[in-house]
């Protein structure tokens, strides 16, 4: 030992810790020792040198009975050895039983040496286990100090799915107190229609199978308390036990992310003013529009409209009588078109729109129905909004790509407008 051992000895007769103490200097072993006789000067003695070791003598006359009692309830770590006569090895055998670390009978005291050895191992391995133990409760409460503060909603699962970990954020994201969900299946969490997909998943992980979303984070959707669903981030890892393979899930609600994209979306492909798509939008939409009405064998319109006389507007009545004619013509296309037809402001005084299903023989119609619109705007208007129009036909006669039609709307607009100048 790198210190001497301090050693407290109760016993009924000075025999008794001499023979103790001969048989530790034969060993070479260093000790400070106290012997005592009663339990109150066993309980000082304990107080004052904090033992590495007791050695309690059984006689009828000591306090054995008290001895394990005390033992456990102010030093527990400290191994307690019983010396007995042979008449008595059934009552230390009932005290080993009763969390004494070993007994020696009196005439065989040559055994005193290995077993303090072994009591001192024992003390130490304790005191590492402690150790241990207190650091490990320490991290795990760091642990959960950092789970509690995470913005994040962080949920750990045993093997079976069911949810062992919920911290504050996640009763924030997902409106469920912990004590609603701890025991509960992970599957509470996730879209119906997506349950099978995660059990399948999570079940060829747990028997070794492909992770696909381990060590990943992916968008997915997840459910409120109040069932509606709304967008998430998670990120899955594997949590390994005696048990088998949990799980821990850090989710973000990207609800706020997501609709900033649609925004950003939005700013990208429409127009401000009149709120129609602008022309990013318009011509990185009509391809698409095109290849719906091939697939339903129908025919398109493609009408490019123009307001004549913006620039008079402008310097008659000021730009935000411009801009206000603008939002006028907007206006007039939505009601004269339906909600699934592409309108666009292309720029400056230029329109589009993009009608869907409208069979060829029906151009005119539109044009017509346009005009009236029209008309019946202006009725009682500072200004007449007056527009220049051109169509073009698309089906399987008339094949174009977008640029194609607007090229041909364009065109045959700017000979109307031209019409409209000639005295």
């Amino acid at each position: 030992m790198d210190e001497a051992l301090r050693l407290v000895i109760i016993e009924s007769a000075p025999a008794d810790g001499d023979a103790a103490e001969t048989e530790l200097r034969r060993a070479g072993i260093a000790f400070a020792v106290r012997r005592v006789e009663t339990q109150g000067a066993f309980l000082e003695a304990v107080a004052d040198c904090d033992p590495h070791l007791i050695l309690a003598d059984i006689r009828p006359h000591a306090f054995e009975e008290e001895v394990l009692t005390i033992v456990r309830d102010t030093c527990p770590d400290v191994p307690l050895i019983f010396i007995a006569e042979s008449s008595q090895e059934a009552t230390a055998g009932e005290a080993l039983e009763r969390g004494a670390f070993d007994y020696l009978l009196r005439d065989q005291l040559s055994r005193l040496i290995p077993t303090v050895r072994r009591a001192m191992r024992h003390r130490q391995e304790r005191a590492m286990q402690r150790q241990a133990e207190q650091a490990l409760l320490a991290s795990e409460e760091r642990f959960r100090a950092v789970v509690e503060a995470a913005a994040d909603a962080i949920i750990s699962t045993d093997p079976h799915g069911n949810i062992v970990l919920w911290n504050c954020s996640a009763e924030t994201i997902f409106g469920h107190a912990a004590q609603e969900m701890v025991g509960k299946n992970f599957d509470a969490l996730i879209p119906k229609r997506f349950q099978r997909a995660h059990r399948e998943g999570m079940a060829r992980v747990a028997t070794g199978g492909e992770a696909k979303l381990i060590g990943t984070t992916v968008e997915l959707a997840g459910v409120r308390k109040s069932g509606t669903e709304f967008p998430i981030e998670l990120s899955l890892s594997t949590s390994r036990t005696r048990d088998g393979v949990g799980f821990i899930a850090i989710i973000r609600d990207i609800t706020e992310r997501k609709e900033l994209e649609t925004l950003l979306r939005s700013l990208a492909t429409m127009d401000e003013l009149t709120g129609l798509h602008n022309r990013r939008g318009f011509l990185t939409l009509a391809p698409q529009y095109l290849k719906l009405a091939d697939r339903r064998k129908r025919a398109a319109l493609f009408v490019f409209a123009d307001l004549d006389g913006l620039k008079s507007i402008n310097d008659t009545f000021g730009h935000q009588a411009g801009d206000q004619a603008l939002c006028e013509v907007a206006r007039v296309l939505k009601q004269t078109f339906r909600e699934s037809d592409l309108l666009g402001r292309l720029g400056g005084d230029e329109f589009a729109v993009l009608a869907l299903d409208a069979p060829v023989a029906t151009a005119d119609t539109v044009l017509a129905r346009l005009r009236e619109t029209l008309r019946a705007h202006n009725a009682g208007r500072a200004f007449d909004l007056s527009l220049s129009l051109g169509i073009a036909r698309y089906d399987r006669e008339h094949r174009a790509s977008v640029e194609e039609l607007l090229a041909q709307a364009d065109a045959q607009m700017y000979e109307r407008k031209r019409e409209k100048r000639i005295p």
